[in-house]
């Protein structure tokens, strides 16, 4: 009895509100910021290849050491600079000779968890001379050592012993560091326009 009660006010809700979705809302707020202002309509891009996949790895190197806790903790919105670490060719050309300086910006710290989940770096907004910024493929990440495959073994070990298992809830995962000896890998697309 209960679910056609329920079924029919479901019902009757669903046919009040289609009866009224054909009303048009008025927001006076909307109204009055576009008031006396012209919008163009933005041309379609037709020259696009959606299924062009040539790319690029550039390989770079962060200048100093940075981790989503401790010593080196980052924060979100941090300026980084990177180092390009050898000549990106493409099509028989150096378009970004090594040397070149790469700026970036953390986006996104999630920290480590509990029963070893690792913390993890998101970066964005990377800035290459002479490279438009929608030809690069974003964010990348950097994240911390996962210990949650030695950890789960071990608490199915310990749950018939009753507080024994939850004490494995203790251990942490790894912060996730970039350190300038790692090369984290960035790719490129030339002919995304």
């Amino acid at each position: 009895m209960i679910r056609y009660i329920t079924l029919f006010i479901l019902t009757a809700i669903m046919s009040f509100n289609s009866a009224y979705a054909h009303i048009q809302v008025k927001d006076d707020l909307v109204d009055q910021t576009l008031a006396g202002k012209e919008f163009v309509k933005p041309e379609a891009n037709l020259d696009y290849n959606y299924q062009d996949t040539d790319k690029v790895m550039i390989p770079i190197q962060i200048t100093q050491k940075i981790s989503s806790a401790g010593k080196y903790a980052a924060y979100e919105g941090m300026p980084l600079e990177f180092t390009v670490k050898e000549n990106v060719i493409y099509n028989h050309k150096i378009v970004i000779p090594a040397g070149t300086k790469v700026k970036a910006r953390v986006d996104i710290i999630t920290g480590k968890g509990i029963s070893g989940i690792p913390g993890e770096l998101f970066i964005t907004d990377f800035e290459i001379p002479n490279v438009p910024g929608y030809q690069i493929m974003e964010p990348i990440s950097k994240r911390g050592q996962n210990r949650t495959l030695w950890i789960l073994p071990l608490k199915w070990a310990l749950t018939p012993l009753p507080p024994l298992g939850s004490f494995t809830n203790i251990i942490f995962g790894g912060d996730a560091v970039i350190k300038p000896t790692h090369t984290l890998k960035l790719y490129y697309y030339p002919n995304w326009i």
